[in-house]
């Protein structure tokens, strides 16, 4: 009986310990914007906190072609990889320091019909 309080106690604990952090540190946002065909580099305008932890994006509506994302920092600078998407999917840039970021992004394709092309998706940080 004491055993498997104590085991109880463990598991419950060992919960908190690897559920807790993530939950109470993620934030997700829904985003979306417009790429050009010309693949010109585009900085979204909201920023937005995140404290130190994992940061990724789920693509839910692509455009035609490769779209490219990263993190771009308030003194301008991009601090992440560009992550890669063809399809709807998602993707994580890792561990990202504390901060506030907004998302640069990029069009690439070699078959291209209309000038802009839309895309949404999930910003988690």
């Amino acid at each position: 009986m004491k055993t498997k309080r104590i085991m109880t106690v463990l598991v419950a604990c060992l919960a908190l310990m690897l559920g807790a952090p993530a939950a109470a540190n993620a934030a997700t946002y829904s985003v979306s914007g417009q790429l050009n065909a010309g693949g010109q580099l585009v900085q979204y305008s909201t920023f937005r906190s995140h404290t130190r932890g994992t940061a990724g994006l789920r693509i839910t509506e692509n455009v035609s072609g490769t779209s490219r994302f990263g993190l771009r920092n308030t003194s301008g600078s991009q601090v992440t990889s560009s992550l890669s998407f063809t399809s709807p999917s998602y993707q994580s840039w890792g561990t990202v320091a504390a901060g506030r970021y907004a998302l640069n992004g990029r069009m690439i394709s070699a078959h291209v019909s209309m000038p802009v092309y839309q895309w949404r998706g999930t910003l988690t940080l």
